[in-house]
């Protein structure tokens, strides 16, 4: 078997019954693909829509993860992959009839360690008249008209496909970063995907732009609060992954000035210059927030967050 693709749940039954009728209706054959849905311990009817598609599916499996975590879901996901890779997509993305007969034609072709592709958004709700588009969009307009290697770029969580092997001979996904039941967390796939490349010389993530998909835009998600809890979570993911690399550095002036003191000045400025902004490429206060501002802030709260991390290990 080459794919073994890994669909985790987390009290999202309604939007699940979508992404597996999606994945029961590939045009590739069903002997070439396994598909298994991990309940990361989910209270609504999770359970019972996914043991239908397994009743239906002989494919299809189910598992329950109670350790709550993203990252939780994904190694046991893992743990029961029989697949020469392992995909992963999400609990709420619409998948193409053809995404893994795409995706076998990348394996047997290319063989690559790592690979993924692009994802666009779809709303269940009206977006407010601000929100655009490439707000949730990974690579759109961005990437290549043919498929090639990346350079020193990652794909994301939501269409990704991992050589099982190099899954686990790194160990897996980091089960401190990841979203954990409703808390937001961030950068468990970069972080793995630096440790695979990391281990395996000379290879690099292949990215497809055919191998796309469409991932749910959340009505909570299109508000500038969400935005600003959104750049909090990341910054602190990399802290926690900047503070392993740097936990010999001293916690000199000069780093305290430029995690904190400089950040905080273009803080300051980014926020004074609001009503001077540039009204094309902003058109509306909310756009220059959310794509000026909030990145802006959460540089300085990555600076707090790594001068705490550091701290914090070398007292330990």
């Amino acid at each position: 078997m080459l794919l073994s693709i890994v669909v985790c749940t987390y009290n999202r039954a309604d939007m699940l019954a979508t992404v597996l009728e999606n994945l029961a209706g590939q045009t590739l054959s069903p002997d070439e693909f396994e598909i298994l849905i991990v309940d990361n311990n989910s209270t609504d009817d999770t359970a019972r829509i996914a043991q239908e598609f397994c009743a239906k599916y002989p494919h299809f499996h189910y598992f329950l993860e109670k350790n709550i975590g993203l990252s939780h879901a994904r190694n046991r996901g893992l743990a029961e992959a029989r697949g020469v890779y392992v995909g992963y997509t999400d609990d709420d993305c619409r998948i193409p009839a053809d995404w893994l007969e795409k995706a076998h034609r990348i394996a047997t072709e290319h063989a690559p360690a790592i690979f993924g592709g692009p994802w666009l958004p779809f709303y269940t709700v009206p977006k407010p008249y601000w929100y655009l588009d490439k707000y949730d969009t990974y690579m759109d307009g961005k990437y290549p008209t043919c498929a090639e290697y990346f350079q020193g770029k990652f794909v994301t969580g939501a269409n990704i496909f991992i050589l099982r092997t190099a899954l686990i001979s790194c160990g897996g996904f980091d089960t401190n970063l990841g979203m954990q039941g409703g808390n937001l967390g961030y950068h468990e796939e970069i972080e793995l995907q630096r440790r695979i490349l990391a281990a395996i010389p000379g290879e690099r993530i292949f990215f497809d732009p055919e191998l796309h998909l469409k991932h749910w835009v959340r009505p909570e998600k299109m508000n500038l609060l969400w935005r600003f809890k959104q750049q909090h979570a990341v910054a602190r993911a990399k802290a926690l992954l900047g503070s392993r690399d740097e936990r010999q550095s001293k916690l000199t002036i000069s780093l305290i000035i430029k995690l904190l003191i400089r950040p905080l000045i273009e803080s300051i400025h980014v926020i004074c210059i609001i009503p001077f902004r540039n009204k094309t490429a902003y058109p509306f206060v909310q756009n220059y927030v959310y794509e000026v501002v909030a990145p802006v802030l959460r540089k300085q709260i990555y600076g707090f967050y790594l001068l705490y991390f550091l701290r914090r290990a070398k007292e330990s």
